[in-house]
């Protein structure tokens, strides 16, 4: 696998407030063809010149997960995340996403319910993932305890490699872009179905996302994630699928570390008409 570099300079920390803007400058660089590329940016820039570098990076595999016709609608899902396992020797403070680590702790030994969609694109079955993403963020807030703010998300079912997401009154926008893919149809037997997922996220500031009233002392700086997700499926009933998701989070700038911490979770669909 081929090294993704970035060098970053940033100005001073500032404090996000609506309107106001986060100034700084971001250099990313990668080989292509014995050479490098470079993408300038500059306070608004910044996320459209990371997205830019990702989406050059090699990717394989379908364009997006096609599942059985069986998936296709509306459907409720139960999840229960049973165990989140650090399997970094490095401090908690250290890891990448210590928010994300503290909220599937905190979800650990509760039920979580939220609805999905699964929808016919072009002749092939394929999951909404701006309303799933949507729906499953709004409903953890909820479980843990908070009141989540109006969550939007940017998703196109023509371009499904890129998802981007945020919460009104959070100032962070998270992009997500899938590099690789694949999936299996019956990989255990009739009725079963699997897909491993791997995926670069960003997180950037967008001080546009804070109410007028709110002060937040925020790093002016992105945040860089990699994450693989295998989710294993079976068709119970064409009522009913039950699936075992494993999530992997890494450090973004070692694609060949160790996972620093892993999420297990059941969910069981269930089919609304």
């Amino acid at each position: 696998m081929s090294a993704f570099l970035i060098g970053v300079s940033y100005g001073k920390d500032v404090k996000v407030r609506r309107g106001s803007t986060s100034i700084c400058s971001l250099e990313v660089g990668r080989r292509v063809f014995g050479g490098w590329l470079f993408l300038g940016a500059t306070g608004g820039d910044m996320r459209d010149g990371i997205s830019k570098a990702a989406s050059v990076l090699p990717g394989m595999g379908p364009s997006d997960v096609y599942f059985p016709d069986e998936f296709v609608g509306g459907w409720k899902v139960v999840k229960n995340v049973t165990d989140v396992k650090i399997t970094s020797a490095r401090q908690l403070k250290e890891l990448q996403d210590v928010a994300e680590l503290k909220m599937f702790q905190a979800l650990v030994g509760k039920t979580v319910e939220y609805p999905v969609q699964f929808i016919n694109h072009r002749g092939n079955v394929i999951a909404s993932r701006g309303f799933n993403i949507r729906s499953s963020k709004a409903a953890d807030a909820v479980a843990v305890g908070r009141t989540p703010g109006r969550i939007s998300s940017l998703w196109d079912p023509d371009n499904p490699n890129l998802l981007t997401v945020s919460e009104r009154g959070s100032a962070t926008l998270r992009e997500i872009k899938v590099t690789k893919r694949s999936f299996a149809s019956a990989p255990g037997g009739e009725g079963t179905f699997e897909y491993t997922e791997y995926a670069r996220i960003v997180d950037t500031i967008d001080g546009e996302l804070l109410d007028p009233t709110q002060t937040v002392d925020m790093p002016n700086k992105p945040k860089l994630l990699a994450k693989r997700t295998l989710a294993k499926f079976k068709i119970i009933s064409p009522q009913q699928i039950d699936s075992l998701q494993l999530e992997y989070y890494f450090p973004y700038n070692d694609p060949t570390a160790p996972a620093e911490f892993i999420v297990k979770s059941k969910l069981s669909y269930s089919k609304q008409n």
